[in-house]
């Protein structure tokens, strides 16, 4: 089973990776940043029961850029393609190249791929000028499956008499 922390982990160490000089920030880390920056949000947006035992979740991840010095639009979309182009990785199962990231899984210390969907960008902020990419992270997870407790069929009640006179 693959937990909310060590996805996040793994989508904050693919952005060290590709963008080594950017600091990065998660959710509420709004005030003091050095640039340049990159704020990281991760949010469940759906979990559903696909069998008894393996649960669908997505996450929806927003990745913002900040520049250090003066933007462009050619700047945002040199990070944009970086970005795209980190989340695509080599599948050692099939030996091909996807839109997914590798994850350890928490159970059996194997490696996960998760695919990557809906990537896309835009831009937010007063003056619509901070570019934000978007993208769902869409996998299956194991769930154990726990039996309820039996109900009580039969209860045996021993009970004394007494006689009243």
């Amino acid at each position: 089973m693959i937990n909310e922390i060590r996805l996040k982990k793994t989508v904050n160490d693919i952005l060290r990776e590709t963008f080594p000089t950017a600091h990065i920030y998660g959710q509420g880390d709004n005030e003091g940043f050095e640039y340049p920056a990159i704020f990281s949000e991760m949010a469940m947006t759906n979990q559903n029961d696909a069998t008894i035992n393996i649960v669908e979740k997505n996450y929806k991840i927003g990745i913002q850029y900040v520049p250090s010095g003066d933007r462009s639009e050619e700047d945002d979309l040199t990070f944009y393609q970086t970005l795209r182009d980190a989340l695509c990785c080599i599948d050692d199962r099939n030996r091909k190249r996807k839109m997914c990231i590798k994850v350890l899984d928490d159970d059996d210390n194997s490696d996960r791929y998760i695919k990557v969907r809906d990537l896309a960008y835009g831009y937010v902020g007063e003056a619509q000028d901070q570019m934000i990419i978007t993208f769902t992270l869409y996998f299956h997870d194991f769930k154990e499956y726990v039996a309820p407790e039996p109900l009580i069929t039969d209860v045996d009640v021993d009970v004394e008499l007494k006689s009243r006179r």
